[in-house]
């Protein structure tokens, strides 16, 4: 009796929780539960190479010296830490108005570009990307030109869903694109990304999907790029009605976040609000709360906008099933110890 009583408890418990996950997808977000439980590995990890390059800096004797350390310390802190990202981004331009280098100006400002652009703060990058000439530089910056300006449009256009402003800045954003494809070889990885975006935000799915799914099984992807494939596949995905495939591609963007030791993201966010739909949701609400930290962390302004227009609803359905929970379980105890 008193065992049958028990079962009864955490059958009636679990169906307060209200959710059911695929074997496959169960296995996938125990994964990825497992890397964020071994996440500060990866932080280690990054916090090393930034130690690495500022002793370099440190002990650099030239301007042109100083201003490579610089530039490796923008590439680690920029989908990183933004406040720092910017510091050397903005060193970087001394630098290169000192060594009189169109180049490295036009690398430079572009660094804060990114920036700005990471933060939110769109305005600014685009007073700041106005700017920028790049006559008679290299190639490298012409590509980082281009690409930043079309996702810059790219970005306020999924910021301002506001018609037909988006539509503007999305038809903006290609032409850039455009532009950025006549620089590049054509079927390099970059080639492909630039392609990819183009076909998404242009709402072209079935062939983003097939051209992010050739970038994806190419050896030569780093980290990173694999984490914004898989999750611009994820939100696709989402956007066809295909929960269970834009979950699978979320958590797979996630963990090469983690990986990467990327702050600046939006894929745990958006498999949060995703599992919170399927009523996962404690596993919403602790993966809520790490975007979070992220966003906190990297400083992105309108991204901790996005996880607080989220987390109270999350906590406040935590809330409530804590409490039929609690109500249960008194109601279970009273019942045993009126039998027994």
């Amino acid at each position: 009796m008193k065992k049958g009583l028990f079962v009864i408890l955490l059958s009636v418990c679990g169906h307060l929780n209200g959710y059911s996950n695929s074997p496959a997808l169960g296995n996938m977000l125990g994964r990825l539960d497992n890397f964020l439980e071994h996440k500060n590995l990866y932080v280690e990890q990054k916090e090393q190479s930034i130690a690495g390059w500022r002793r370099q800096l440190g002990r650099a004797v030239s301007d042109e010296k100083r201003h490579e350390a610089c530039m490796h310390l923008f590439d680690e802190y920029k989908s990183y830490k933004y406040d720092s990202a910017y510091v050397y981004a903005n060193k970087c331009l001394t630098l290169a108005n000192s060594l009189d280098n169109p180049g490295y100006v036009a690398e430079a400002k572009s660094g804060i570009v990114f920036c700005l652009l990471s933060s939110g703060l769109f305005k600014e990058a685009f007073d700041i990307i106005s700017k920028i000439d790049i006559t008679d530089v290299p190639l490298s910056a012409e590509v980082a030109y281009y690409s930043l300006y079309s996702r810059l449009y790219y970005d306020i256009a999924d910021y301002n869903h506001e018609a037909p402003f988006q539509r503007e800045y999305v038809e903006k954003g290609s032409i850039y694109t455009d532009s950025l494809l006549s620089l590049l070889p054509k079927k390099s990885l970059k080639w492909w990304y630039a392609v990819g975006q183009k076909q998404m935000k242009e709402r072209q799915y079935s062939a983003s999907i097939q051209s992010f799914t050739t970038l994806l099984q190419r050896k030569d992807i780093d980290t990173h790029t694999e984490a914004i494939i898989s999750s611009s596949m994820g939100w696709m995905y989402y956007e066809r009605g295909d929960t269970e495939l834009a979950i699978t591609f979320l958590i797979r963007a996630a963990i090469s976040d983690i990986r990467s030791a990327t702050k600046e993201t939006t894929a745990l966010r958006v498999l949060a609000g995703l599992l919170y739909e399927r009523g996962d949701i404690n596993r919403a609400n602790n993966y809520i709360r790490l975007a979070l930290e992220d966003a906190n962390f990297y400083n992105a302004r309108h991204r901790k906008i996005e996880v607080g227009s989220i987390l109270p609803i999350i906590e406040q359905d935590r809330f409530n099933i804590v409490q039929k929970q609690r109500n249960v379980l008194i109601g279970l105890v009273s019942l045993v110890s009126l039998l027994f």
